[in-house]
């Protein structure tokens, strides 16, 4: 009797210790990899789960990592390649921050083609540029759009109202989130393979949803591109949401370890002068057959802890051109835990297009519909080797999502040469600099022209 009963008091034991540990996994942040090539049997992970190579992908819903053994990287911030995460966030690097080179080197520029759409729309149209045919194939033709900006009726612009704009049957054609000047951006004829009747295409009005859940619909007069509309309504920006989603393959590499020293300092700065809540998210990917097609870490308030993983990567990997955008875009989008009631930006780094498949067409247009229904506004970084394609391609998810186009530049003499995209002018920034104004923008409102200080 008395055996069977310490028999099932160490069950018992043993069962609370795992309740515990899977209970401590559940509040963990969910970070990890998709589609890594290692050795199964290095990890926790394979020990009780069932084991099997992890060159399958990994969901990122799916258990958060603990530390590994072996291996270079282990789903997440477990071990990094140089060693395990000291205990002042920092690893290596010479300048105190571990990163390799300084912040304030890489000089870059911006250009928001919806503040110039119609100059967009005529180098879609042009003909003998090449822009229609790509942005056809990709089924991304944005010539189509309609302006909205949403007032409180005291010229005051309302942020974070959902606004969708519906055809005659109430069917919604787009939906978007207002800026912080209230503005939101409605397109529609996007695909070159339209096959709904014209009439069911054709937008009959707007609906807005503001935060605190007033509501008001506005019928469309005519041909309507450029509409003002005022709500009673009142609604503060009190939460910031950035994501880096950094291409590390080896074309990279010319430019990689300056890009994480800017990105950390821009993560620092953004912290300390926001008067808003923030949180961080860094991601990385290759493609597949890589070490790994996607390094995902969730969204996290703790600075040091974003800035110290940013500071480990390295660039490796590649081997042809196209990159996998299509799993960075994917996860970013649809399955990292953005916060509803944030500004949300993601910061897309990168130096070449998505592999142009049947798939990847549809994966990518799902996922920029969808970040234009969540408020996610996409900010492309081009880096050194972008061609024609890729310019069409992130002007164009820029301008869907709210976005704004941004590039490097050859000032700062860093990397391989950057070729300047077809833009009507260029100012040329601190990288850095630059990127936190883009996002006190995004948070504060853009300055009038008169509120500019004058050099």
């Amino acid at each position: 009797m008395k055996r069977n009963i310490r028999i099932f008091a160490m069950i018992l034991a043993l069962l609370l210790c795992m309740s515990t540990l899977l209970s401590c996994a559940a509040s963990a942040p969910q970070d990890g990899e998709i589609g890594t090539n290692k050795a199964p049997g290095s990890g926790f992970l394979d020990g009780v789960f069932g084991g099997g190579a992890k060159d399958e992908a990994m969901s990122p819903d799916a258990v958060p990592p603990m530390e590994a053994p072996g291996g270079d990287y282990d789903y997440g911030d477990a071990e990094v390649e140089g060693g395990f995460m000291g205990g002042d966030g920092t690893v290596g690097g010479t300048n105190g921050s571990g990163f390799e080179q300084q912040a304030g080197q890489l000089t870059g520029a911006e250009w928001n083609d919806n503040d110039h759409f119609s100059d967009f729309v005529d180098k879609i149209n042009a003909q003998g540029n090449g822009w229609y045919e790509i942005a056809s194939k990709w089924n991304q033709i944005a010539t189509k759009r309609i302006h909205v900006r949403l007032h409180n009726g005291q010229d005051k612009a309302v942020p974070l109202a959902v606004v969708s704009l519906l055809n005659a049957e109430g069917d919604v054609l787009w939906t978007a989130v207002t800026d912080a000047d209230g503005d939101a951006y409605l397109f529609y004829h996007i695909s070159s393979t339209i096959t709904s009747s014209m009439e069911s295409l054709i937008p009959a009005s707007i609906q807005v949803s503001a935060p605190d859940g007033k509501r008001m619909t506005h019928q469309l007069q005519g041909n309507e591109t450029e509409v003002v509309l005022a709500l009673d309504t009142t609604a503060d920006v009190t939460k910031l949401d950035v994501m880096f989603m950094i291409d590390t393959t080896g074309s990279m590499g010319d430019e990689l370890e300056y890009l994480k020293a800017e990105m950390g300092d821009v993560i620092r700065r953004v912290a300390r002068e926001s008067n808003v809540s923030v949180r961080t998210s860094v991601n990385f990917y290759r493609d597949k057959g890589d070490e790994y097609e996607l390094r995902y870490f969730d969204f996290r308030s703790d600075v040091d802890e974003a800035v110290s993983i940013l500071a480990k990567q390295r660039a490796a990997g590649g081997g042809d051109y196209e990159e996998a955008v299509d799993t960075a875009l994917d996860y970013a989008i649809n399955q990292a835990r953005w916060d509803e009631d944030a500004v949300k930006l993601i910061f897309l780094v990168l130096d070449a297009p998505p592999h142009y498949t049947a798939d990847t067409v549809r994966i990518i247009n799902d996922a920029i519909t969808k970040a234009a229904e969540e408020g996610i506004r996409i900010i492309p970084i081009a880096s050194s080797g972008v061609d024609e394609t890729c310019q069409v391609l992130f002007r164009t998810w820029a301008v869907m999502t709210g976005g704004t186009y941004t590039y490097l530049t050859d000032h700062s003499g860093i990397g391989g040469s950057h070729d300047k995209p077809d833009v009507e002018e260029e100012t040329v920034e601190l990288l850095n600099n630059m990127l936190v104004r883009i996002i006190k923008e995004y948070v504060e409102g853009k300055p009038e022209i008169s509120d500019v200080p004058v050099e």
